[in-house]
């Protein structure tokens, strides 16, 4: 159990951080709201058992939802429970704003598994380089690495779609 400290601790991480988290999962998961308030439950539940153990709580909280959300996603496609939808813009239709949401979630499934991390974290939620491969437990390099995969690949699949 928790002693008063940890718990003070905990809640002003969740106060902190947990909007962060949240929205972070949600465009990790392609807009599956569960998902994120499950992994954020979860995370939070994980981190009251190691509290004493964990030197960075906020890079501790991210790098272990990530970690639990592949796991969830991946569950879940070998159930054949979540299906990845391709991006569909007719031919001749400009996309709406009010799509864009759900446009950029499109785009997002496209992106391997470290790319949306990063992505997410530096472009998404605007997290600095330093701090987004803080949070991911990786090096600035291998950040920008991921950030440059990613970018190429959205820059083709747009290129795709003004083709259409």
């Amino acid at each position: 159990m928790l002693d008063e400290q940890g718990r003070r601790e905990l809640e002003a991480a969740y106060r902190e951080c947990g909007p962060d988290l949240w929205r972070a999962l949600y465009a990790f998961g392609n807009g599956d709201r569960d998902l994120a308030d499950e992994v954020v439950a979860e995370v939070f539940m994980q981190a009251a058992h190691a509290l004493g153990g964990i030197r960075d709580l906020r890079s501790w909280l991210f790098a272990a939802s990530f970690r639990i959300a592949r796991g969830e996603l991946k569950r879940r496609r070998h159930r054949a429970q979540l299906e990845h939808a391709p991006l569909r813009i007719p031919d001749g239709v400009a996309i709406d704003p009010a799509q864009q949401v759900d446009d950029l979630l499109a785009l997002l499934a496209s992106l391997t598994v470290k790319e949306r991390s990063a992505f997410v974290l530096r472009e998404v939620l605007g997290c600095s380089t330093g701090e987004t491969a803080r949070l991911l437990g990786i090096t600035e390099v291998a950040v920008r690495v991921r950030i440059h995969g990613a970018r190429n690949r959205l820059r083709r699949l747009a290129q795709e779609v003004e083709r259409l």
